[in-house]
């Protein structure tokens, strides 16, 4: 009986997904950790107040606290969950509609790399 149920939390796997979309969610993860690290590293090197949200109409509020640098890794890290764990509900017999799923959440994921490079390397200050 216990040999079972050793057998079975073996068998538990973090990324239950089709092996042709483990790639990208293996990428995806990747650049959600890079996208933290960077946070995480450039934080204490950031000036206080930093320019984030440039679509906004009055140019003084386009400034924000530069603990809004964390809320990049919090998307990232909420955008794969979601698309995980969707994995398992989506029954489709097309893998094309599974790996375009995959694909796009990879690109978002690139993107949001690029706007935390652009974020941080605009405000970095080393001294």
């Amino acid at each position: 009986m216990l040999e079972k149920i050793r057998q079975k939390k073996t068998k538990i796997k973090f990324i239950s997904s089709p092996d042709f979309v483990k790639t990208p969610i293996k990428f995806s993860l990747a650049i959600n950790l890079i996208i933290l690290l960077i946070t995480l590293r450039s934080y204490p090197f950031i000036q206080p107040v930093i320019p984030i949200f440039y679509s906004l109409p009055n140019p003084n509020q386009h400034l924000a606290d530069k603990s809004w640098l964390f809320l990049l890794p919090a998307i990232s890290l909420l955008m794969n969950l979601i698309h995980i764990y969707s994995f398992k509900l989506i029954e489709s017999n097309t893998q094309f509609v599974i790996k375009l799923f995959a694909y796009s959440g990879l690109t978002l994921q690139a993107i949001l790399l690029l706007i935390t490079l652009r974020n941080t390397l605009i405000v970095f200050r080393v001294f």
